[in-house]
């Protein structure tokens, strides 16, 4: 899941896997926000209790670091 990306990156992971077709988005994701956002979304993740508040904070950040783009990311 693209929109996942940086918690997994905040996490440390360094490879990821995904279907071809993610991939661009992934990048994109990746080159639009700085280590210290990710780390920042993964911190506040982490004080949440369900599935639902998660995707709701990580949208609502994403929207907050890429406006702009974040439509190609809400469809995802």
């Amino acid at each position: 899941e693209p929109l996942y990306v940086l918690i997994l990156l905040a996490f440390g992971l360094n490879a990821l896997s995904m279907n071809a077709i993610s991939i661009p988005r992934a990048k994109k994701m990746i080159r639009s926000v700085n280590f210290r956002d990710a780390k920042n979304l993964l911190d506040k993740v982490l004080l949440l209790s369900n599935e639902a508040e998660i995707e709701a904070m990580v949208r609502k950040e994403m929207e907050r670091l890429i406006p702009k783009d974040f439509i190609d990311f809400s469809r995802l």
